[in-house]
């Protein structure tokens, strides 16, 4: 069976993609790709403070769509015949209807692949059929995306919206593309309100930026959910998909997605996800340990970098944090790059310890040992390692050994697992009551993770004397779980109940453990 790589263009929107496939391989005849991007509207505006009852017109959805054309031919290897695009006034309901339906399920088969991507505003409207039942997990709001005919209807002191796509409609088409490696990308947003728009502007004066929310003036002040409901029907998707569908977004649930000006050329807006993904593959910028391939992790975390770094910049972003959301399997054998053999009739083996933990380091996480050829026989095998970070945060340290196993080396003993900025921490420490021994001869890989918060609990997946190595029974399950939770948006119940990314830096060294 043929597999794909899947990324995701952010709306609370389904947002689904396939991980039954590795990556790019060469495309067949019946590969195909929908692009939609939306810049103008039939009842758009380009002034919405003179005009509250029209949707905000954008800018960006034009050079998001052929980006992402360029993407698919040169990344993916998609030819121009299997790539149909669908630009503003082109992106009716019905010829969206067609390109999923003729296109896209009439027009492939199961095993090939499938790539979706939306570019435009994102928002909320009433739910009709009861399936998003207002409770704790539901907020009795359908999301939707917009197309060119979208137009605000003043329904009883709120909008409601006609020429929409509601997620319950991607999700019957996404349920007809079965079987296919699908890869659906969403960059939107919305809000639970309708809230003022405008050109937003950052630090610089000369920087444009806009959220990707419908930007309706309504007559009450604008508020903003910071529920923790998940995208569109995500947990439906999901277990209708099974071990098919990944999940990227642009944005959380109730976030704002943007659009702004990169680099010296102020004439051509981007989708902050949309460009960072472009970059990410097409310039190898997510490639963090430079070893030729790009991980899920390594993609989401560059994505996200990006995403902070341009929300600092801009006056009313709040917060922003793409995510990733994906069965095991997708997060630990995926490179993005790869270019697997058309029919590969196995599941994909989980990718080696020393390719999964790769990720960003920002933090400046550093590792040392006095020598990296450590003696297994000099004073037996004992030796010590030292770490320090720009960052406080939680520790973790872990090595591969020479024999394919894995062990966490820190916290261990009575270690609070704690490490602050700019402190050298020297381990082990007598005090802790535990030790290291080097006993396997080869080539071996230490990994310092510091992370916001402290990791969850690992329960079976760890054995042994916590005085002494912790050893990994299942290394790539336990990989995988640690990449989930370092690849999954959180509600942060802590601060103001904003989602957010969390915050991990890595780093790793090589050593050789000798007679």
């Amino acid at each position: 069976m043929r597999r794909i790589t899947s990324h995701m263009r952010a709306l609370p929107l389904v947002i689904a993609t396939s991980i039954v496939a590795m990556g790019a391989h060469e495309a067949s005849a019946e590969d195909r790709a929908l692009v939609i991007g939306v810049s103008k509207y039939a009842f758009g505006t380009d002034d919405r403070f003179l005009e509250p009852q029209k949707i905000s017109n954008l800018r960006g959805p034009e050079f998001d769509s052929d980006a992402v054309t360029t993407l698919l031919q040169s990344v993916f290897h998609l030819p121009e015949s299997q790539i149909r695009v669908l630009k503003d006034s082109q992106a009716t309901p019905e010829a969206i209807r067609e390109g999923f339906e003729d296109w896209l399920i009439a027009g492939t088969e199961p095993g090939d692949r499938v790539f979706v991507y939306f570019s435009g505003h994102g928002l909320q409207t009433r739910d009709i059929d009861g399936d998003e039942a207002n409770d704790a997990y539901n907020d009795g709001l359908d999301e939707a995306i917009a197309t060119y005919e979208t137009r605000p209807v003043p329904t009883g002191g709120r909008y409601e919206f006609t020429g929409i796509i509601l997620d319950d409609q991607i999700n019957g088409w996404l349920e007809g593309l079965a079987g296919r490696d699908v890869t659906f990308w969403v960059d939107a947003c919305h809000s639970e309100t309708i809230t003022r728009g405008g050109e937003r502007h950052g630090a610089r004066s000369d920087l444009y930026a806009q959220s990707r929310t419908v930007g309706l003036l309504d007559q009450t002040p604008p508020t903003r959910s910071r529920g923790a409901r998940r995208s569109m029907s995500l947990d439906a998707v999901l277990a209708k998909g099974g071990e098919n569908v990944a999940v990227w977004t642009a944005a959380a649930p109730f976030q704002l997605a943007w659009e702004t000006t990169f680099g010296e050329d102020k004439s051509k807006p981007r989708g902050v996800f949309t460009y960072a993904l472009q970059k990410g593959l097409e310039d190898r910028l997510a490639d963090f340990n430079a070893d030729g391939k790009i991980t899920p992790a390594e993609l989401i975390s560059y994505i996200d970098q990006v995403s902070k770094e341009t929300c600092d910049s801009l006056a009313d972003c709040e917060s922003l944090a793409p995510s990733l959301e994906a069965p095991e399997l997708y997060k630990t054998s995926r490179d993005l790059l790869a270019t697997p053999a058309a029919d590969q009739a196995e599941e994909p083996e989980p990718s080696s310890v020393e390719t999964i933990l790769s990720g960003p380091n920002a933090h400046e996480v550093a590792i040392e040992l006095k020598t990296t050829e450590i003696s297994r026989s000099a004073n037996a095998g004992f030796f010590r390692i030292y770490v320090s970070a720009k960052k406080s945060g939680f520790l973790t340290v872990l090595t591969s050994r020479p024999d394919g196993s894995l062990a966490r080396l820190f916290p261990c003993g009575n270690a609070d697992g704690e490490i602050q900025a700019g402190q050298k921490v020297a381990m082990p420490d007598l005090a802790w009551g535990c030790g290291f021994r080097a006993d396997t001869l080869g080539t071996a890989r230490l990994y310092a993770l510091v992370t916001d918060q402290p990791l969850k609990d690992f329960g079976d997946m760890l054995s042994g004397d916590s005085r002494d190595i912790v050893v990994v029974e299942n290394p790539k399950d336990y990989t995988a779980f640690l990449i989930d939770q370092l690849t999954t948006t959180q509600l942060d119940e802590t601060g103001d109940g904003r989602h957010r990314n969390p915050e991990w830096s890595i780093a790793s060294l090589e050593y050789r453990v000798i007679d």
